[in-house]
């Protein structure tokens, strides 16, 4: 069409329904044709887009309003706002947002008359969050209380309350706030929240350890999730909360974290490194704070071994917050001649350079160069006792095949144990050397408080 609205005979259109005829025309001579005779009585497009079947006009910038397809309503298509081939029917989707042109516009409103007259709609489906502003003759002559209406998990509250939308007949809902939820190994009690509009849903645990303050519910209704302790295995555990209703299933996963630790010997925490070369990691008893139930003080000694199960482990690594807030630690003793790996964490809280570190003599100076360790104030190099009895009494053991020799440069008594421990017997070496036959096995040798492992071959 021309910029300008020609002028026209009166008679040109004399036998013709003009409000049924779309007139299309350059948006920019809009007003003219509005106020020219003869043309301003045509129907004009009310719209900027047509996207997926609907109308939309921009509101603002960025944003967009669903509209009717005509500025007129068309009795040649029951009196709606559409040609009768464009108008919405069956089920109507109202995106959250459209993209035009690379350009994203938010679908804020619906607009007077967008579907009046929209009899054959079906379900309608509106994607937004929050509900469009909708006028009230939105739905002019649409007996939308018939109409399903399916809006967002989460929003169905909103449209319930929202002008002109609740008004539709509400799809049945049942929203959970959380699809997961977590536990420590302590356990303890979390909320779910359950928001329904069904009358009676069902709820059901996968796991015994996980208990539900009921098993059924209706409507909006605040479930208590208990966890009992969890204090077995380092390996977390999972449970599933199933909620039913209305043909609806939500589930929310469970997860209830493992203890920190594999083994618990004495008074300290150790966690396997590697299981083949038998080492261990000395670690907290929990993962977050606190993170002892008991806290060391006073004399601290950090074996260079223990064992377990039959097992024996060397101690190789200390963990972070091992020691986190142990204030009443006066000395750390380490037994291992190779210092063990530690992080800065493992003693959170604790000021190194006010404490004494106790290692063995012949491992001062590897002690002195180890991160972490090379902090501590005072590092003292002691003799074990089994090194203060060989100065002292000149002893030296040694095996041979069916053999446990002994050399002493004074007389010294000795305790013989197998493997379990069992006393087997006990000796008086004379000066000298000399020697006990005994069968192929591991042995146990007590001098004074040192013990000392042999095999005898």
């Amino acid at each position: 069409m021309q910029a300008e609205p020609p002028v026209l005979d009166s008679k040109v259109f004399s036998s013709v329904n003009l409000n049924n005829v779309i007139l299309d025309i350059p948006a920019t001579s809009e007003a003219k044709y509005a106020a020219a005779p003869i043309w301003k009585d045509f129907n004009r497009a009310a719209y900027d887009f047509a996207v997926d079947g609907l109308f939309f006009k921009k509101t603002a910038e960025g944003e967009v309003a669903v509209v009717p397809q005509l500025k007129n309503s068309n009795s040649a298509a029951g009196n709606s706002y559409y040609v009768k081939s464009a108008l919405p029917s069956k089920a109507v989707v109202i995106p959250a947002s459209i993209q035009v042109k690379g350009v994203e516009y938010q679908v804020k409103k619906l607009a007077a008359n967008a579907f009046k007259a929209a009899t054959g709609i079906t379900s309608v489906e509106v994607r937004a969050v929050k509900p469009p502003v909708a006028d009230a003759t939105a739905f002019a002559s649409v007996n939308v209380a018939k109409i399903p209406l399916k809006s967002p998990a989460g929003s169905e509250k909103a449209y319930a309350t929202a002008e002109v939308w609740k008004d539709f007949k509400q799809a049945p809902y049942l929203n959970v706030d959380a699809e997961a939820l977590s536990f420590t190994l302590k356990g303890g009690a979390k909320n779910l929240v359950v928001s329904s509009n069904i009358d009676n849903w069902t709820a059901a645990s996968s796991e015994t350890w996980l208990t539900l303050s009921a098993a059924s519910g209706s409507k909006d209704m605040t479930l208590k999730l208990s966890a009992t302790a969890y204090n077995t295995s380092r390996t977390p555990r999972t449970a599933t909360v199933t909620l039913t209703g209305g043909g609806i299933t939500r589930s929310v996963t469970v997860n209830q974290e493992g203890r920190n630790y594999d083994l618990k010997i004495g008074d300290f925490y150790y966690r396997i490194v590697d299981s083949s070369a038998k080492t261990l990691e000395l670690v907290s008893e929990f993962k977050d704070a606190p993170y002892n139930s008991k806290a060391a003080s006073g004399d601290v000694v950090i074996p260079a071994s223990v064992s377990a199960s039959g097992n024996d482990y060397k101690v190789v690594a200390v963990g972070a917050n091992t020691f986190n807030g142990a204030t009443g630690i006066t000395s750390i003793e380490v037994k291992a001649t190779l210092p063990p790996a530690a992080v800065a964490e493992a003693f959170t809280g604790l000021t190194l350079a006010n404490l004494t570190l106790k290692v063995p003599a012949s491992a001062e100076s590897a002690y002195r160069s180890a991160p972490v360790w090379k902090n501590f104030g005072t590092i003292q190099g002691i003799k074990t006792d089994l090194q203060a009895l060989q100065d002292a009494s000149g002893l030296r053991v040694w095996t041979s095949a069916g053999y446990l020799h002994f050399s002493v440069a004074q007389a010294l008594e000795v305790q013989i144990f197998n493997s379990i421990g069992t006393n087997l017997f006990s000796v008086t070496l004379p000066v000298g050397e000399s020697f006990v036959p005994l069968p192929q096995g591991v042995y146990l040798v007590r001098t004074g408080k040192s013990v000392s492992k042999f095999i005898v071959q």
